[in-house]
């Protein structure tokens, strides 16, 4: 069983959000949270949203989808709300092999291809999270993290571009594309 976390809790500080939340937002007259559902509805077999700012706005924008909710009442950050949902997936009695996480206002770009080849390369390499990544020429041009590999080009750690160093902006060039793909059981 896979199942689709899409996170939608966030209070969309950098758009001054006063009334709805930002993944309810149109891009090409299609609210942002809506690609994710359908990009995740070709893939898993149950969505789970973490919702928590503005909720309500989320709800009514997906009241013909069969998602899940999971209400994040404090916003911790990322891993905080892939924790409440996976609290609520085991609430659920439901016992996933893998658990594919996206956030609510970026994965129009994606295709169901893109996702199946990160789950085939996922299982192949009997890894316990996956994520996809994007290289940039100009790193200022997109705020995603940074991403930090060792020598064996092991994935070690994603800087925010927030907290990135001049150094980081300058070298590295490859970025979180905010897709990541997890056992279960990690």
């Amino acid at each position: 069983m896979i199942i689709g976390i899409i996170l939608a809790a966030g209070k969309g500080t950098r758009i001054k959000a006063k009334t709805a939340n930002k993944v309810t937002l149109p891009f090409l007259n299609k609210p942002l949270i809506i690609y994710s559902v359908e990009l995740l509805e070709k893939v898993a077999d149950k969505i789970f949203v973490v919702i928590g700012a503005f909720h309500e706005s989320v709800k009514k924008v997906l009241k013909r989808k069969k998602v899940f909710y999971a209400y994040q009442k404090k916003r911790l950050g990322t891993g905080h709300a892939v924790k409440v949902a996976v609290e609520e997936i085991i609430n659920k009695n439901l016992k996933p092999e893998i658990v594919l996480v996206a956030y609510g206002d970026h994965t129009m770009f994606y295709k169901k291809e893109d996702i199946e080849k990160l789950i085939a390369l996922h299982q192949k390499e009997k890894a316990v999270m996956s994520i996809i990544t994007t290289e940039r020429d100009k790193n200022d041009e997109i705020h995603f993290g940074y991403i930090i590999r060792d020598s064996k080009q092991n994935i070690v750690d994603s800087v925010e571009y927030k907290d990135a160093s001049d150094e980081i902006k300058k070298n590295i060039k490859e970025l979180n594309a905010g897709f990541y793909c997890f056992d279960f059981d990690f």
